[in-house]
């Protein structure tokens, strides 16, 4: 069985937060942090804060919508189990 993740990226340069979704996080966390890609390049170095696999891309995508829609740290924060500043 093939696994896609959503994942979440913490910015170790300006604790900003980055909602993915992909079959190879580990690769994705990669390339972001090599500046490819225009939404994530300010904000490099790059940590993986979380990922929850999903059988299938179209359940991956409907989270990584509904965590998106939030437009809240506190709430990415709790998930992640990180403490609110």
């Amino acid at each position: 069985m093939h696994l896609y993740f959503v994942y979440i990226l913490r910015s170790e340069s300006s604790a900003k937060y980055y909602i993915g979704q992909s079959a190879g996080v580990p690769d994705r966390l990669a390339r972001r942090n090599r500046g490819n890609s225009a939404s994530t390049n300010s904000g490099w170095p790059w940590k993986l804060a979380y990922q929850e696999p999903f059988p299938n891309r179209s359940q991956a995508i409907f989270r990584h919508s509904e965590i998106k829609m939030w437009k809240s740290a506190r709430r990415i924060q709790e998930l992640i189990g990180e403490r609110p500043a």
